[in-house]
C-alpha cells in the first residue's frame, strides 16, 4: 500500500479523468497506474470512498487505527467484491496488526488470504505482490520469495513509496544496507509528507547502523509531525543506542502520549534504576494491561536490562515457535551485545541470515 495519503494516491482513485489532471499538474503515472486507472469507473464509488477511508486510518500508524482501517477496507470488498485493491488494503492491515503485536501472531494467516484474493483478482496489483513479500519476509524467513515478491511489486509500481519502504526494510536486513537508505531517499522525494514513510526511514537508518544520521532524520520528520508517538520511540532507541540515556528517556516518555500515570512510573523507575529500570517497568506496565509478550518482546526486554542469559533463552524459545521479529536479528543494534556467543551464533545460522 501507498504509504502516505498522498496526492498520487488521491488521484489514482478517482475517475478515469484523473489521467488528465495528472499530465496537467505533471505526475508521470506508471503502468500499472494506468491500467488501474483504465477500470475505475467499473468500481462502485462507494467502494472507492471506503477504500479511501480505509488508506487514512491505515496511516496513522496505532493499533486502534490499524482496525478502523480493516473496518473500511472490509467495507469496500462487501461493496464491490472485484475491487482488487480493498483486499490488498485488508493484506496490509492484517499484517500490521500481527507486527505489531495488536492482535495475535496467527493474524498473518488473514493477511495471506488478503492478498491471495486480491491477486486472484488482479495479477498486476504491485500492493498484493509486496504484502508476499511482507508475508514471506517477517513469518515465513523465505528470504529469496521475498526479495523476488518485492521485486516484482517495484517493476509493476515503482512509484509506491509503500512498496519501496517495504523492499528497504528487507534490504536492510540482509545486509544491503546502502541500497536500503537509497530507496529511502526515493520514497521520501515521492511522499515527503507520510508519517510513515518518515518512521520506516529513521528505522532503516537504526538497521543500518546510522545512528546520527538517523537521529537527524528524527528531528526533521517532528518538524512535521510533533506528535508521532513512533518517531519518539525509535528517536528513543537511537540515543540509547548512542549511550545518551537523558535523551532516551525524554524521548520514550513523549512515546507514551498523553498517559500521566504510566511517565510517572516510568519516570521513577529510570531516576532509580537508569534505562534498566525504566524496561523492567514497561514490561510490568504490558502484564498490567494484559498485552502478551511474545518471545521476541521478552528477548528485546531482557537486553534492554541486561540479562544476556535470559534474552537468549526468549530467542531460543522464539525460533521454536516461528516469531516474527527475528528476521532482523542479525543487524539489530539491540542485539550486539549476544554477538559473540555461540547460541547467538548458532541461531543466526539456522535463519539462514
Amino acid at each position: 500500500m501507498q504509504i502516505g495519503f498522498s496526492l498520487r494516491s488521491f488521484i489514482e482513485a478517482q475517475l478515469p479523468v484523473a489521467q488528465q489532471i495528472a499530465n496537467q499538474i505533471g505526475i508521470k503515472l506508471t503502468a500499472g497506474e494506468q491500467r488501474r486507472l483504465a477500470t475505475k469507473h467499473e468500481i462502485n464509488p462507494a467502494a472507492q470512498e471506503a477504500y479511501l477511508k480505509g488508506s487514512f486510518y491505515w496511516n496513522r500508524l496505532s493499533c486502534g487505527d490499524f482496525e478502523t482501517a480493516l473496518k473500511y477496507f472490509q467495507e469496500a470488498a462487501a461493496k464491490d467484491p472485484n475491487f482488487s485493491q480493498s483486499y490488498s488494503g485488508m493484506a496490509d492491515a492484517y499484517f500490521d496488526l500481527a507486527d505489531w503485536r495488536c492482535w495475535p501472531q496467527s493474524t498473518f494467516a488473514k493477511a495471506e488470504v488478503a492478498a491471495s484474493k486480491a491477486l486472484e483478482l488482479d495479477p498486476g496489483d504491485g500492493e498484493a505482490h509486496a504484502a508476499i513479500g511482507d508475508l514471506a519476509f517477517s513469518h515465513d524467513w523465505d528470504w529469496s520469495k521475498a526479495g523476488q515478491e518485492f521485486s516484482k511489486a517495484l517493476q509493476l509500481d515503482p512509484n509506491n513509496a509503500g512498496i519501496i519502504c517495504s523492499d528497504a526494510i528487507y534490504l536492510v536486513s540482509i545486509g544491503r544496507s546502502e541500497e536500503a537508505l537509497a530507496e529511502m531517499q526515493k520514497a521520501q522525494q515521492l511522499d515527503p509528507v507520510s508519517e510513515n514513510t518518515r518512521v520506516t526511514n529513521i528505522y532503516v537508518h537504526y538497521l543500518a547502523h546510522k545512528y546520527d544520521e538517523g537521529i537527524v532524520q528524527a528531528k526533521l520528520a517532528l518538524d512535521i509531525f510533533p506528535e508521532s508517538r513512533a518517531i519518539y520511540y525509535w528517536l528513543g532507541q537511537l540515543y540509547e543506542t548512542k549511550r545518551m540515556p537523558d535523551d532516551a528517556i525524554t524521548s520514550y516518555l513523549k512515546a507514551l502520549g498523553n498517559s500521566p500515570d504510566e511517565v510517572s512510573r516510568r519516570r521513577t523507575a529510570y531516576l532509580k534504576h537508569g534505562l534498566p529500570g525504566y524496561w523492567q517497568e514497561d514490561r510490568q506496565s504490558r502484564q498490567r494491561a494484559n498485552r502478551k509478550n511474545d518471545f521476541v518482546l521478552e528477548a528485546m526486554y531482557f537486553v534492554h536490562m541486561g540479562d544476556k542469559n535470559q534474552a537468549l533463552d526468549q530467542l531460543a524459545l522464539a525460533y521454536q515457535q516461528h516469531c516474527d521479529g527475528l528476521q532482523f536479528l542479525k543487524v539489530h543494534p539491540l542485539y550486539g551485545i549476544l554477538h559473540d556467543d555461540p547460541r547467538f551464533k548458532a541461531l543466526i545460522t539456522q535463519l539462514r541470515l
